[in-house]
């Protein structure tokens, strides 16, 4: 009995204060609602004190701050540059409108040099069986040639001592077993 007395009265307080709540703040949102119309009209005739003007601009700068959030990029854009940031549009899977004019002449270029390495290997006495083979391989020496060799770097003193210190850490790693086996 003394559980459901308990229960009924901490649901009553509940309620009574949320609705209290909601009373005063709407009673403080008209409240602020006519400052802020009385400050506007004290600023537009020029004689409005330090506190109307601090109003004003505090109420400029809440809009501002309303208007950055709108604009902030979500969750799942943020997250969708951060996977892609270093990453081209073909890379992406953009439309194939956005690519240039000139990486096409670029492919046309690297077809024909392909095709003039198959025509003076076939002219140098070599069978038709293999030619097929020729022509891909062509092309993919082409496309390596193509490619930058992007130089590793050992880094600094710190990026060096890390290495050394996670191989020593790798060498001496020891399972739960060696442990329980007493190795």
């Amino acid at each position: 009995m003394a559980a459901v007395i308990t229960a009924v009265s901490l649901t009553d307080m509940i309620l009574y204060n949320r609705r209290k709540r909601r009373e005063f703040y709407a009673e403080k949102s008209a409240e602020r609602q006519r400052d802020l119309i009385s400050a506007r009209e004290a600023f537009a005739r020029g004689n409005a004190n330090e506190d109307q003007v601090l109003l004003l601009n505090q109420e400029r700068a809440s809009q501002e701050a309303a208007l950055e959030k709108k604009s902030k990029p979500g969750v799942f854009k943020r997250a969708k540059d951060w996977m892609f940031a270093g990453l081209s549009n073909e890379e992406i899977g953009a439309p194939n409108d956005t690519i240039k004019v000139e990486s096409l002449t670029e492919k046309r270029g690297i077809a024909e040099q392909a095709a003039e390495r198959v025509g003076l290997a076939s002219a140098e006495g070599s069978t038709n069986t293999g030619r097929g083979l020729g022509i891909l391989k062509a092309v993919d020496e082409s496309r390596r040639a193509g490619e930058k060799i992007i130089p590793q770097s050992s880094g600094g003193p710190l990026d060096q001592l890390g290495e050394e210190t996670a191989d020593a850490a790798k060498k001496s790693t020891k399972s739960w077993t060696d442990w329980a086996l007493r190795k």
